[in-house]
């Protein structure tokens, strides 16, 4: 079960949001104590008994909480601070409430209607559209056929089949492709069980053309069984479900972008964002003096009191780790209550744990196999997560549940084999919080428009998920 997904922007304690408020349903962690080490002679050690939330969500280290530092770092203060996201954080009871909104998601039913894909779209009278697209293009507007008013969706009425109508404002152009990208992650488009749809024109007439991401990020042909026609200003297709996979809910609601760049300056429906997330971390105030960075370095996090996380089909995740605003290799170790559906097996409340080393400057990333933990109660549980850097390439990760006073239990281990991961000031430690809906399906990441003879949007032998 992949519900955690690397934040595509890190951590930079430098750059501080207002907190904002919570409320009795959020989705809440107690955190007791953080502790952090490096080579470099820093070594601090909060519980969260004493010290003061201030307007901006911060809370500034007690001097006794800071047991050694580096000598330049003399006169330096450290605070446990915001970075992105929608965390609240409060004190009290020797502890520091965390705490996010939870996501709400609600999917639109696709209705069934019986559709002929002729290019007529005089059938799809009774079904109103799926999303529409306010926005008017701004580049490229003398191109026909690339500003999309909406989009309808239908099953065939045996539900064998997904029925799709675009409306443009002026006429479907034949020079153009019309897209349909569908994931079961919306997270993460890299990953297998990927499919795009193509509304094209050969020259004989429109056409569908499907293919697939397989787990050797290979793209491969999908027969689908297409249909497809296009008259003035729609064009429709049907194709089997059973083909892609698709079950009956989607993720596609109306966040719409005006173009596509850097890609093309055609139309594109981006997914709604579906998801509640923040980050904090620890780190000097900005502009007091540090020293050097050393690629030895340990974060641990004490976490109690898991609130609100039983929500059927929704996850609500827990990550700590070492990060930066800067690209370069940085692990994260998360933990996940989810109740629900997921891969045809039924959770209920259980902790999934992971690892992962992300590396944006070069694409790569690493992970570990998750483990799944039954029958623990949420609101009982103290879990204490370890991440550490040894000689700034080897990471590893490590957990207690309800053992504080235990050995810890090795979960992963990782040496990479270019780049250095180093701690405090190249890389801060963080614990983020994230929730959200498991789709039990196939979603739509996007809709969008092509020409085939850009270069970047590629070509039917050359296709580009974008």
């Amino acid at each position: 079960m992949t519900t955690r997904t690397w934040l595509s922007a890190t951590l930079a304690v430098c750059i501080i949001a207002i907190a904002p408020s919570s409320s009795a349903e959020d989705f809440s962690i107690d955190l007791t104590r953080i502790y952090y080490q490096d080579g470099s002679g820093r070594e601090i050690d909060y519980d969260f008994s004493t010290g003061s939330v201030d307007g901006e969500g911060a809370i500034a280290i007690p001097p006794a909480a800071i047991l050694q530092r580096p000598t330049e770092e003399a006169g330096t203060a450290y605070a446990w601070a915001p970075v992105f996201g929608n965390v609240s954080c409060a004190l009290g009871g020797g502890a520091a409430t965390m705490s996010i909104p939870q996501a709400d998601i609600t999917i639109p039913p696709i209705p069934s209607a019986t559709i002929a894909a002729d290019g007529d779209p005089a059938d799809w009278a009774a079904v109103g559209p799926y999303v529409q697209d306010t926005n008017t293009l701004e580049d490229d507007v003398s191109q026909p056929g690339t500003d999309v008013e909406y989009v309808k969706l239908a099953y065939s009425t045996d539900g064998t089949r997904l029925n799709i109508l675009i409306k443009v404002t002026d006429a479907i152009s034949q020079g153009l492709f019309y897209r349909m990208f569908f994931t079961r992650d919306t997270d993460d488009i890299d990953r297998p069980d990927n499919y795009q749809v193509d509304f094209q024109h050969g020259g004989g007439g429109w056409d569908v053309v499907s293919q697939g991401w397989d787990s050797e990020g290979e793209w491969y042909p999908i027969d689908e069984d297409g249909l497809a026609a296009a008259s003035g200003a729609f064009i429709e297709g049907s194709f089997d479900v059973a083909a892609l996979g698709l079950g009956s809910e989607f993720f596609f609601l109306g966040r719409t972008m005006q173009s596509e760049a850097p890609y093309a300056h055609y139309d594109y429906f981006g997914v709604s964002g579906f998801e509640q997330e923040g980050l904090y971390g620890l780190g000097p105030n900005p502009g007091d003096p540090t020293a050097a960075a050393t690629g030895d370095c340990t974060f641990e996090a004490t976490i109690t009191n898991f609130q609100n996380v039983s929500r059927e089909q929704y996850y609500f995740d827990v990550g700590v780790g070492l990060g930066s605003w800067e690209p370069g290799p940085q692990p994260e170790l998360w933990a996940t209550w989810f109740t629900g559906m997921h891969e045809g097996t039924l959770y209920e409340n259980v902790l999934v744990l992971g690892v992962g080393v992300y590396d944006e400057s070069t694409g790569e990333e690493w992970e570990s196999a998750e483990i799944v933990l039954e029958e623990l109660n949420p609101s009982t549980t103290t879990l204490d997560l370890k991440v550490e850097i040894t000689g700034g390439t080897t990471f590893s990760a490590s957990y207690r549940v309800n053992d504080g006073a235990g050995p810890w239990q090795p979960l992963w281990q990782h040496t990479i084999t270019q780049g250095q991961m180093r701690g405090i000031p190249e890389l801060f430690p963080y614990l983020c919080m994230e929730t959200g809906y498991e789709s039990t399906g196939l979603d739509i990441q996007n809709i969008f428009i092509g020409q085939f003879n850009s270069q970047v949007n590629g070509t039917p032998d050359a296709p580009n998920p974008y």
